[in-house]
């Protein structure tokens, strides 16, 4: 048997490794946007309009709101702050018209009662002391306060009357005083800016300045038959100015005042001596010899109502501002 060699033919596979080509990444159906034509129908544009105005409409809206709340905050603003100005003004007037009250108070000056300031100032005041004032005898001590708003335009009249000189201004027995004299003396007592209409007073008195008319036309007052006067000291008030003190913005002078009437009696003339014209209180009667107001009140000191009289500083000088019973 022949033997038959067998070539085995060794073959080697060699692995080639072949690279496979990366594949280009294509977008997935769900990511890619398709481009479509949309049609809208005249209904949906019209809608899509209105939306869009209503839209900047609303926007309009919301700056005007934006805009008033600004404009309401600044109102506000305003508002507050004119409140807090006008406030403050009100405070500062009131604060210096008390400032000077309650310092005043600590450092006012006592006064000599008969200085040529006090008397003077006293003058203005005294004039209801006695029966011819006729209607106005103790205006002020019949009251328990009266300022210069209530004090009526005839009792300002008759106060400027009492302090003009009437020596020279009598003819055939009338007395005719110049209005314009009557204003300076009641502006003297209350100020320049005192406000009154002229009028006639009409006392019941027989003849005094309190039955003064007002003559229109000659523009004066006038009392018939002022020569005939005849004094009547049938009643009286006793009067004496106590104290006076000077502050920085004015002045206060303090009386004492009793109420005088003479009656007669088996033994001679009386004075009966009352707290007030009421005759509500009598305090005592005297013999009606050589009696002295000063020395009665001094007696009866404490039995006696106490007035306060307030003259205010303006402009340089005082003037009546109140008159007050302070006990």
């Amino acid at each position: 048997m022949a033997e038959t060699k067998k070539n085995t033919k060794k073959t080697t596979t060699k692995k080639t490794v072949t690279k496979k080509a990366t594949p280009k990444k294509t977008p997935s159906k769900s990511r890619v946007k398709k481009e479509e034509t949309v049609f809208l129908s005249e209904k949906d544009k019209k809608e899509i309009f209105n939306n869009v105005a209503l839209r900047e409409e609303n926007e309009d809206l919301r700056n005007d709101i934006r805009r008033y709340k600004v404009l309401m905050i600044l109102l506000i603003i305003l508002v507050f702050v004119s409140v807090i100005s006008q406030g403050l003004k009100y405070y500062s007037e009131y604060y210096k018209q008390h400032l000077d009250s309650k310092i005043s108070v600590i450092h006012s000056e006592p006064l000599d009662v008969n200085s040529k300031e006090v008397k003077n100032l006293y003058n203005k005041v005294n004039m209801f002391k006695y029966a011819s004032a006729g209607n106005y005898m103790g205006y002020f001590y019949e009251k328990r306060g009266t300022t210069l708003k209530a004090i009526s335009d005839d009792v300002k009249i008759y106060m400027g009357l009492s302090l003009v000189d009437t020596t020279k201004k009598t003819h055939y027995g009338k007395l005719v005083i110049p209005r314009k004299e009557v204003k300076e003396k009641v502006e003297s007592i209350f100020g320049e800016n005192v406000k009154y209409e002229d009028r006639s007073l009409g006392s019941n008195n027989l003849c005094y300045i309190s039955l003064a008319s007002y003559n229109n036309v000659n523009e004066s007052y006038e009392v018939s038959n002022y020569g005939k006067c005849k004094d009547n000291y049938e009643a009286y008030y006793g009067t004496k100015v106590i104290s006076a003190d000077k502050f920085s913005n004015r002045i206060e002078l303090y009386e004492k005042a009793y109420y005088g009437e003479y009656e007669k009696d088996a033994e001679g003339l009386i004075l009966n001596v009352y707290k007030d014209q009421t005759k509500e209180e009598l305090i005592t009667s005297l013999k009606a010899i050589d009696l002295d107001q000063q020395a009665i009140i001094n007696d009866f000191y404490k039995d006696l109502n106490t007035y306060k009289y307030t003259f205010y500083l303006e402009k340089d000088k005082y003037y009546l501002n109140s008159v007050e019973r302070v006990n």
